[in-house]
């Protein structure tokens, strides 16, 4: 697959891998907007299979509010784009596009902190004037659980051992079901 259509590259005069502090936020802003629109039209064309998203101008305001003033724009902003595919073993994610990614986070045994979520994150930039994109691959098995794991746990203040302890129970077989989740979220959280 070619998703060199999918780089978008920037109208602001400095390198991407400099700090937030070194760029006007409103002038970042605005060459943002610009990237969502660039990401709309090329997918519009492209006929892109998979599922994506472009991350909303309320999020990237409050990634930079949150990444100020030291984080590099392109590390700020390393998922403006981000698609998210379905492979049968993690080894055909590298497959997938046509060039060697520049980052990866690879959480297909976990995070250092359990939360449940597996997966492996790439990250292709061809230059530092290119906004990096995101393609998180997971198996059917893992994404399941993670979607789950959004839906009922991300952002809603519950320890990360949560959803690693949930992990368990699904790797178990105890989980077959979205019920069965449900249930055992209940039970975790010392409701019956």
């Amino acid at each position: 697959m070619d998703i060199s259509v999918l780089f978008y590259t920037t109208h602001l005069s400095k390198s991407l891998k400099n700090s937030l502090h070194k760029f006007d936020k409103e002038e970042l802003m605005a060459d943002i907007s610009l990237a969502r629109d660039f990401y709309d039209e090329a997918l519009e064309t492209a006929e892109f299979p998979y599922d994506y998203r472009i991350k909303s101008l309320e999020s990237c305001r409050i990634k930079y509010d949150r990444y100020y003033p030291n984080y590099a724009v392109e590390r700020t902003y390393n998922d403006l784009f981000g698609a998210r595919l379905i492979v049968e073993d993690y080894s055909q994610a590298y497959e997938i596009a046509n060039m060697k990614p520049v980052r990866e986070s690879n959480m297909i045994a976990g995070k250092k902190m359990d939360d449940g979520y597996r997966g492996l994150h790439l990250y292709y930039q061809p230059d530092h004037s290119v906004y990096p994109i995101e393609f998180q691959f997971n198996t059917a098995y893992d994404r399941r659980l993670n979607d789950w794991l959004h839906s009922y746990l991300y952002k809603k203040g519950y320890a990360p051992d949560v959803g690693g302890r949930l992990r368990k129970i699904y790797e178990s077989g105890c989980i077959q079901s979205e019920e069965d989740f449900r249930r055992e979220l209940n039970v975790l959280l010392g409701g019956e």
